[in-house]
């Protein structure tokens, strides 16, 4: 391949592959595990991270049930549409399934924190996963 049709390919791939990127919905998230114990943030959409940071979690118990609080704080100077969600585990690590469980949208403000929670649908729980993202494209 000569280098003319390189740098042709290479200016029409580019924009593509960058818009991909910048669009891209996979989650970050941070599993929330039983009070006492440290929380830990996965990063799966480095995007997404520059933008939203994941700062803290942790755990309590409500009478059996486990309620679970994340804090995220904005990194942008203009407000963010984000979608979020929540799930619970039992000792087993089986999910606990929650029929009402959906992707609930956000919005966090300019450089502010937010503290988002959820309750365990079911007493047993020992984790929690909280996940945030973009929302997703119609």
């Amino acid at each position: 391949m000569s280098l003319k049709r390189l740098c042709m390919f290479l200016s029409l791939a580019t924009p593509l592959l960058v818009a991909q990127g910048c669009h891209s919905t996979a989650a970050n998230l941070i599993e929330v595990p039983a009070p006492g114990a440290q929380a830990r943030v996965s990063t799966l959409n480095s995007g997404l991270a520059s933008d939203v940071k994941i700062v803290t979690g942790k755990s309590f118990y409500v009478d059996d049930l486990l309620e679970a609080v994340v804090t995220i704080e904005s990194l942008e100077d203009e407000p963010l549409a984000l979608e979020v969600f929540w799930e619970f585990y039992d000792a087993d690590g089986v999910l606990m399934d929650d029929t009402t469980a959906l992707w609930r949208p956000l919005t966090l403000a300019a450089l502010a924190s937010k503290q988002v929670k959820s309750l365990a649908p079911r007493a047993g729980a020992v984790r929690g996963r909280f996940m945030v993202r973009w929302p997703l494209e119609d």
